[in-house]
């Protein structure tokens, strides 16, 4: 009975808290956001020829480096980037490959989960449908890094002249690399779109589009104001971004603070004169913690943190009505009512995903269901663990010294811990 006021006493500490410790302690565990292998997108098309390039971001915390040979102190890795696309109804093949070296003078700058090597090819092909495959090698380690394999149909038709429709990474400011190709956005990022325009007769690619380390550099010579419009399927919201451009070739990198809609299917319209153009997007949360993508699962967890008689009435009803209420719950407990993100919904199970592959056992497949599951989602990271074997058994003592406790978990059958008690610390 102790053990259970005290993990409600806890449960209710966790929905009116939110400090940073509980962030820092899921983040060290969760995954880095999805991120396509390769992305692609067009960066102009003719009537006969389309140019599209490909490119890749990858984490130097996933690269191998070495000491250099030829210089003194220096950390190297040497990644080549090779391209291949087949003509599906010609069997023509074109091939593009480039080799990138990069080098850092200090070990630890190669476990900087912020930086990255970003590369990108660029292919000229006639319009046609490709079989496109991909390749970032260290071929020095004989290692694979990244692998792209696809179909692709490089027709682009556009009545304003749009060759390429490309969402950005809002995060890290990166305008190279897109964050979705298939036009996806990942939640709850603010959108950043790079919408590349041609008009009849205008000057080849090279001179109208501008690469920096980082960035694809904009023109504007085009006369013709440019308006662009986000807004929901469903309801009248948008939100306007006007620019005077004036090139005939030329790519607008346009935000949208979007911290406020939720996830949906979203329509990005364009204007210029009296043309417009639709297109359509997911706005999807991509690590969206599996805990929560399953209703059901979902569901059942809540009932490690709040009372018998409230989680009787949330499981009450139909499936809808069971929805309506589950959302109503955690939209109470928002620490951000004003956004679409609730911070304080996605670290519970975010948890729960933690608990669940961390502390499975062969009686239970779904570790968060076990107790130490149960602990870790309402308590979060320990402080430190530590194992003691004694006569009756082995103990296992979770320190949470910021909570002045420490559970005790005795293993009942190999790798089955069970809530023995809680003390004092």
């Amino acid at each position: 009975m102790m053990v259970a006021k005290s993990i409600l006493l806890l449960a209710a500490v966790l929905l009116v808290s939110t400090s940073q410790a509980f962030s820092q302690n899921m983040r060290r565990h969760q995954p880095a956001p999805f991120r396509p292998p390769v992305a692609t997108w067009v960066l102009a098309a003719s009537e006969d020829s389309v140019t599209v390039c490909y490119a890749y971001s990858l984490p130097y915390t996933r690269m191998i480096f070495t000491k250099s040979a030829r210089f003194p102190n220096v950390f190297e890795a040497t990644l080549s980037f090779s391209l291949d696309a087949a003509d599906s109804g010609t069997g023509n093949t074109y091939h593009r490959f480039h080799r990138k070296e990069i080098k850092v003078d200090n070990f630890s700058l190669t476990r900087d989960p912020n930086l990255h090597c970003q590369d990108f090819l660029v292919l000229t092909v006639p319009r046609s449908t490709y079989h496109v495959t991909a390749e970032v090698r260290d071929d020095n380690q004989q290692i694979k890094y990244l692998g792209y394999n696809e179909t692709s149909p490089f027709n682009p038709t556009s009545r304003l002249g749009i060759v390429s429709e490309v969402f950005l990474d809002s995060v890290s400011g990166s305008n190279l690399f897109p964050e979705m190709s298939d036009n996806v956005t990942p939640f709850p990022r603010d959108i950043v779109v790079a919408l590349t325009l041609q008009e009849e007769g205008s000057a080849p690619i090279e001179t109208a589009l501008q690469t920096t380390k980082d960035s694809i550099v904009s023109h504007s010579d085009s006369p013709a104001p440019l308006k662009v419009r986000l807004e929901p399927d469903t309801s009248g919201n948008f939100f306007t971004f006007r620019e005077e451009p004036d090139t005939t070739y030329c790519t607008y990198i346009v935000r949208f603070e979007t911290n406020t809609l939720p996830e949906g299917r979203y329509v990005l319209e364009i204007t210029s004169g009296a043309k417009s153009e639709k297109l359509k997007f997911n706005y999807t949360w991509l690590d969206k913690p599996n805990s929560l993508r399953d209703f059901a699962t979902a569901l059942s967890l809540l009932k490690y943190i709040v009372p018998d008689s409230l989680y009787s009435l949330i499981n009450s009803g139909n499936e809808r009505e069971k929805r309506e209420k589950f959302e109503s719950y955690w939209k109470s407990q928002d620490p951000t009512p004003n956004t679409a993100y609730n911070e304080l919904e996605a670290e519970f199970y975010e948890r729960a995903d933690y608990a669940a592959e961390h502390f499975r056992t062969l009686v239970n497949e779904n570790g968060a269901y076990t107790d130490r599951g149960k602990a870790y989602i309402i308590y979060g990271s320990p402080a430190r663990i530590t194992r003691e074997f004694m006569s009756d058994g082995t103990y296992e003592f979770w320190h949470y010294p910021n909570l002045k406790s420490v559970l005790v978990f005795k293993e009942e059958r190999y790798g089955e811990f069970k809530l023995y008690r809680t003390e004092k610390s």
